[in-house]
């Protein structure tokens, strides 16, 4: 288990199908296919770790997606593309993350639970606190929070 905090930093899963974390090493990306992921969904903007990932999500025969966010609140085509792509998640299991599995996989995964699980946004963001999401971003809080209050 402490391998698996290592390779896998900040890892949850979401419900049935879906996982969250931090940037995965090679180990980790082996690990989650073995858990049955077959789709990884990389949220950062930044370029470090890219090629690496990209090469290890090849030679094990997983898809890899990116949709790139900064601590902006994201836009509607990268959320509508977020959602489609969890939507076949029981089929398709599936792995988002960004460098640190908390604030853009916070804000995304939160974007879900208000809009798909129907959570409330006080339990929403209860979960984004717990995995280290950081109070002062608060175009990516209002992401979640204007979806909450959608219903």
């Amino acid at each position: 288990m402490q391998e698996d905090k290592k390779n896998l930093p900040n890892f949850a899963v979401v419900e049935p199908g879906i996982c969250r974390g931090a940037a995965p090493t090679a180990a980790g990306l082996k690990r989650l296919k073995d858990l049955g992921v077959k789709l990884v969904i990389d949220l950062r903007i930044e370029k470090k770790g890219q090629a690496e990932e990209e090469a290890a999500v090849k030679a094990l025969g997983l898809k890899r997606v990116r949709i790139p966010l900064g601590a902006e609140a994201p836009t509607e085509k990268q959320v509508a593309q977020f959602l489609a792509l969890l939507k076949n998640a029981k089929s398709e299991p599936v792995f988002v993350h960004c460098q640190h599995g908390a604030d853009r996989t916070g804000a995304m995964v939160g974007i879900w639970r208000v809009t798909q699980s129907k959570w409330g946004f006080a339990q929403t963001y209860t979960e984004m606190r717990k995995y280290g999401f950081k109070t002062y971003l608060k175009d990516l809080k209002g992401a979640v929070e204007k979806r909450a209050t959608k219903k």
